[in-house]
């Protein structure tokens, strides 16, 4: 008898051991699926916070390119306030008479350095003047050098401006008389001007007469197989490059775009991406090393009340015109 008791007390002790382990198997098995669980969700907070990190530098990034840009516009409004008065003075009234120059809008877009927090130039825009032809280029070089010459404290002593030219500029001695008519009027006016060209120029008599003028070369033309060595020959100064070309969705042409802009640095000549729409674009184009920037993204054009040129001039100032430079209207 104490036998059987013995044994069905081994076999409840059995019995109970059985359970107790299912009951520990079932509960390793369901931590398991929470530590599965937990590792889960781990790593969904991880990827979470590595994206809020990027996003937030992101946006920091564009926060101060927007203090930046507010700056710069606040320094270009506060130098639009310091024009002098819009009523010009009857010497200038009759030095435009005499002259038959007409009035011509002209718009200043700043070319700005980002690292520096300033205008390092402005491309000249002129609203319905935008024919393609050595008339309309001499009118807006003349233009172009009127307002440096009467806004020196708005566009900088020393500033740059961008004017672009028409394909058949070079290789009209018209235009190119004009030119270096202006030159000889104004030098040290002249000496801040940048031809935009949208061709390659190649060596010419043409070339060879404007290399020997002080007058900058800036291409603005496609970026597809340009011929940079000869652009660094021929004296080119400035490269610009569309930022749409820089940020290509596709990889290949956006490659070919970054490695024409390294090129030209190599040769010395400062890349500028023209075009910039908006702050993440010039955020982007700075992770990418480019600096200097124009375009509505980083600040807008200035609006000079007036400015003058002569259309129709085709020959060299007289010594009278040299000796009286043209003054203009405001």
């Amino acid at each position: 008898m104490k036998r059987w008791i013995v044994l069905g007390a081994i076999a409840a002790a059995l019995a109970w051991r059985l359970v107790s382990l299912e009951s520990i198997a079932e509960r390793i098995g369901s931590m398991t699926q929470i530590a599965v669980a937990v590792g889960i969700a781990g790593i969904g907070v991880a990827v979470a916070v590595v994206a809020l990190w990027r996003v937030r530098a992101v946006t920091r990034k564009a926060n101060q390119l927007g203090m930046m840009i507010s700056a710069t516009r606040h320094a270009e409004k506060a130098a639009s306030g310091a024009r002098t008065p819009a009523s010009p003075a009857p010497a200038a009234d009759r030095a435009t008479a005499r002259s038959g120059m007409a009035n011509i809008e002209i718009m200043m877009q700043p070319v700005v350095a980002l690292s520096r927090n300033e205008a390092v130039g402005y491309d000249a825009v002129f609203p319905g003047l935008d024919q393609d032809d050595p008339a309309s280029d001499r009118a807006r070089l003349g233009a172009a050098v009127e307002a440096m010459a009467v806004h020196p404290h708005v566009l900088g002593l020393n500033g740059i401006v961008f004017v672009a030219v028409s394909a058949a500029f070079l290789f009209d001695p018209t235009a190119r008389s004009f030119l270096a008519a202006l030159v000889r009027g104004k030098p040290n006016v002249v000496a801040g001007l940048r031809l935009c060209l949208g061709l390659t120029p190649g060596r010419s008599p043409a070339t060879t007469e404007l290399a020997g003028l002080p007058v900058g070369l800036a291409w603005c033309g496609p970026t597809a197989h340009p011929d940079i060595a000869m652009m660094a020959e021929l004296g080119v100064t400035h490269w610009r490059i569309p930022a749409a070309a820089l940020l290509d969705t596709h990889s290949a042409r956006r490659l070919a775009a970054l490695q024409i802009a390294e090129l030209a640095r190599t040769k010395g000549m400062q890349v500028i991406a023209t075009d910039v729409s908006c702050r993440e674009d010039a955020a982007r184009l700075l992770e990418l090393g480019i600096d200097l920037m124009s375009g509505g993204g980083i600040a807008p054009p200035m609006r000079l009340r007036q400015s003058v040129a002569a259309p129709a001039m085709a020959t060299e100032s007289s010594s009278d015109d040299r000796a009286r430079p043209a003054a203009a209207t405001r």
